[in-house]
Order: structure tokens, then C-alpha cells, then sequence
């Protein structure tokens, strides 16, 4: 039914799949219940609603930290460990929550620890699917499926957060799934030759000062960083609309399948895909999709809510799923022997921190164009908001249409080259700076760095 080739890569890469699986469980579970219990319980304002969400996903900012520490502690705790480690945790603060959930700021806080100890456990976890990509020529499709199956477990965190929007002990329920993470990461399969590892710090900051890589976290940052329109469409769903829980439920869910369905697809027919014409294609849809959700907030366009609802979370999770992996696919690439879990996590970090950026902008213009919580709102001052966005927007594209050329090469995407051909390929463009991903060391460093292996090569 299936190619062998994605057989091979499901069987020897299950474990981490299974993971990953309850990752997108976990986070995404709380997502439905955290929604009506701001808004239509203590009824936070939108620019609030951004405030806070800012606080609870900052931890996710700072992954790089956690990737230093990890590849540090990975002499004394294996990474499995800390995987189950991270996931109990966080489930200890959501039980914590069952007791007592009355006060918003205790909810923020304790949300904001369990992202911490889950942000943790996402760094190892990827720094394992890196290693693992380091072994395979399957680069793409190994993160494919495992955004594929992060999402289904997304699906399945909706499903539960709709059914448990409003129970008494729906916090205590998201604890439980947390320990399930537990167990599967105990079981992930890891075979590490503990040579001496020094220096973490200072191999990561000389790979970090580079051209190539500095001009790719800008890159990382300048994609998400301009302000968003989220908290002020689920707030109108909310309190104008008058959108139940159920229909918030299902439009998470068609988010999530079209997820999964985007990474098939882009597996099956992208990977080989000109980086330009993607990142161009998608945005001019996505900035489509801005104008629209405008049109439909001012009442310039008059639909059903629950169809707007389904319409723009399927056009928006395809477009962004496709507009992202291409990038994820290049920080696994740039990602040195030994330092993948610091090099990745720091990557997957930028773009959570512009993810914040772009939360606390629009919780800023949100106030400064008075769209404040309630539904009566001038037209002109949300026009001013979503012309910022767009503006916002487009700067940003054009910074990364004029620079991410430089990550084009074939052999990032396609895995066709061969060493030779790469030497080959070096040594004709002499010009341009070596990406530290091809270069297996940093001899220059002078630091003994281990030679970490695997029992999942393909």
C-alpha cells in the first residue's frame, strides 16, 4: 500500500513519531479550553489575550538554552530521559491546575512552567530527528512525517479540547496525556558513544558568528515577526459572531489535517521545488487570505461564520505548512555533528521568539487603533491595523526574497549531490561562504567535539 521507502522510514523512526505524536497532543489540547476560558469567562480584551499568550509560549523563545544544556547533560542523562523527564513535568503543573484554576493569573503561570518543561522536551526530541536525518538521505521526508505526526496529534488535542472545553477536570485529563508522553519517550531508542564533550558554549558561538548562518536566523526571524490578526478574529468569532466551542473544535481540526496533508504533499511533489517560488506563492495567498479576514470582520463580505472559520483555517495552515518546511529542512541541514540539539533548538527558537514579537505587535497596535474588547470598532482603525500587517508583510518578504538564495543549493534540497560533486561544487563558487553544514567540524575551534552515532541509519 505504501513505498517501501516511506515504510523503511515509519518503521526505523516510529519511536520518535509516537513522541511527537503526544507533543502536538499536549500543546494543542489546552488551546480550545484556554480560549473561552480568557474570553468568555473573565472576558480579556484582545490586546490581553496577546499579552498573555506572549508569557506562556516566551519559554519556546529560549530553546537554544535548553539545546546547550541538553547536549551538556547528555554525558550524565541520556536523552530519552530527559525527553520523559520534561514531559512529567509539565504534566505535574497541569495537575496542579486540576485543583485550582479560579485565578487567571495562576493559570498563566502554571501554563507558562508546563511550556517550559514541554519546550525542553521538544528540543531533545529534535535534536534526536536531526541526528537521525544526519544518517539518511531522506532529509525532507523524515520531517515530514514527523510534522505529520505532531499534527495528528494536534487533531487529537482538538477533538479532546472540545469535548473537555468546560469539564471539571479537563486540566487534570491534559496531565494524563503528558505522562503518556513520558512513557513513549522512555522507549525511544538512543546509542551514544560518550566521548568527552568541552567547550559546548564556545563551538556554538563560533559556529553561530558567520555570515551564512546570521544572515539565516534573519531570515527565520523576518518570516514571522509582523503583527497578527488572530487574537482579534477569535475574540469577534467569540463575541460577535456568537461561535460556539464545537465550531472552534472542528475548524482546529481541519488546521491540523491540512497540516498533515501539506507535509504529504510537499513530500511528494515539493521537496525539489524552486525555496523562491514557494516562499513567493504562498505569501501572496496568505496576504490574500489578510485581506479577506478584513473584509469579513468589517462586514464588507457577509458569510456564514463557521464556513469563514473552516475556509480560512484550511487555506491558512496549507500555505503556512508549505511556506515553513522549507525552512525547517535547511536548519536541519545547517546543524553541526554533536551541536544538534543546541544548533537546531536555537533555530526552532528564533522563529517561536518572532512568533512572540509578532503576539506583543499586535497586542501593541491593537490598543494604539483602540480594538479593544468590545465589538463596536471603527472601520477606519481596524483598516489601519490590517494595512500595517500587510505593509509589515510585504517588508519582510522582500527581505527574504533577496537572500535566500544562498540556501538553494541542491544538494539541501534534492540529495542528489554526491561528496565529490559537492567538493566539486565548493570549489566552483569559491565566492560564496562554505555553509557550516558541510563542514563536518569545527577544526578551527580546537575543541574535541563527539562523534555521536545512531542504531536508525537508513
Amino acid at each position: 500500500m505504501f513505498p517501501s521507502y516511506l515504510r523503511l522510514v515509519c518503521a526505523t523512526n516510529r519511536d520518535i513519531f509516537f513522541v511527537y505524536f503526544f507533543l502536538g497532543l499536549v500543546i494543542v489540547a489546552p488551546s480550545n479550553i484556554l480560549r473561552y476560558y480568557f474570553i468568555q469567562t473573565h472576558n480579556i480584551s484582545p490586546a490581553d489575550l496577546a499579552f498573555y499568550g506572549g508569557i506562556i509560549a516566551f519559554p519556546w523563545s529560549i530553546k537554544a538554552v535548553y539545546g546547550m544544556l541538553s547536549d551538556r547533560l547528555r554525558v550524565f542523562l541520556n536523552r530519552r530521559l530527559q525527553i520523559a523527564f520534561g514531559f512529567a513535568c509539565s504534566g505535574l503543573f497541569w495537575s496542579i491546575l486540576g485543583f485550582d484554576s479560579s485565578s487567571v493569573f495562576r493559570v498563566v503561570f502554571f501554563c507558562t512552567f508546563s511550556s517550559f518543561f514541554l519546550a525542553c522536551s521538544d528540543v531533545v526530541l529534535d535534536a534526536i530527528m536531526v541526528e537521525r536525518i544526519s544518517k539518511t538521505q531522506n532529509t525532507g521526508r523524515i520531517q515530514s512525517i514527523a510534522w505529520a505526526s505532531r499534527s495528528f496529534g494536534s487533531l487529537v488535542g482538538c477533538i479532546f479540547g472540545f469535548a473537555f472545553t468546560f469539564h471539571r477536570n479537563r486540566f487534570s485529563f491534559i496531565a494524563l496525556f503528558c505522562m503518556l508522553g513520558s512513557f513513549f519517550g522512555l522507549h525511544i531508542n538512543e546509542n551514544f558513544n560518550q566521548n568527552t564533550s568541552t567547550m559546548v558554549l564556545r563551538a556554538f558561538c563560533t559556529f553561530l558568528y558567520n555570515k551564512t548562518i546570521l544572515l539565516f536566523v534573519l531570515l527565520l526571524f523576518v518570516y514571522g515577526y509582523e503583527p497578527s490578526d488572530g487574537t482579534i478574529v477569535e475574540y469577534m468569532m467569540i463575541k460577535k459572531f456568537d461561535v460556539g466551542s464545537s465550531v472552534f473544535a472542528i475548524a482546529d481540526m481541519i488546521s491540523y489535517v491540512t497540516i498533515i496533508l501539506a507535509s504529504m504533499f510537499f513530500d511528494a511533489f515539493l521537496r525539489q521545488a524552486n525555496i523562491v517560488h514557494l516562499i513567493l506563492s504562498t505569501n501572496i495567498v496568505a496576504i490574500a487570505l489578510i485581506v479577506f479576514r478584513n473584509f469579513i470582520i468589517t462586514d464588507r463580505i457577509v458569510m456564514e461564520s463557521d464556513v469563514f472559520l473552516y475556509a480560512n483555517c484550511f487555506i491558512g495552515a496549507f500555505v503556512g505548512q508549505i511556506a515553513f518546511l522549507p525552512f525547517a529542512i535547511v536548519a536541519a541541514k545547517l546543524c553541526p555533528k554533536s551541536l544538534e540539539g543546541t544548533v537546531y533548538a536555537f533555530f526552532m527558537a528564533v522563529t517561536n521568539f518572532s512568533g512572540i514579537v509578532s503576539r506583543e505587535l499586535s497586542g501593541l497596535f491593537t490598543n494604539v487603533y483602540n480594538i479593544k474588547n468590545t465589538i463596536n470598532f471603527r472601520t477606519q482603525d481596524m483598516d489601519s491595523f490590517y494595512l500595517l500587517c500587510i505593509l509589515l508583510d510585504f517588508i519582510g518578504l522582500i527581505v527574504i526574497l533577496c537572500y535566500i538564495k544562498t540556501f538553494t543549493l541542491d544538494s539541501t534540497f534534492r540529495n542528489k549531490t554526491t561528496a565529490q560533486e559537492e567538493t566539486e561544487l565548493d570549489s566552483s563558487n569559491s565566492d560564496l561562504e562554505l555553509l557550516p553544514s558541510e563542514l563536518e567540524s569545527f577544526e578551527h575551534t580546537e575543541v574535541e567535539l563527539p562523534t555521536i552515532q545512531t542504531d536508525s541509519e537508513i
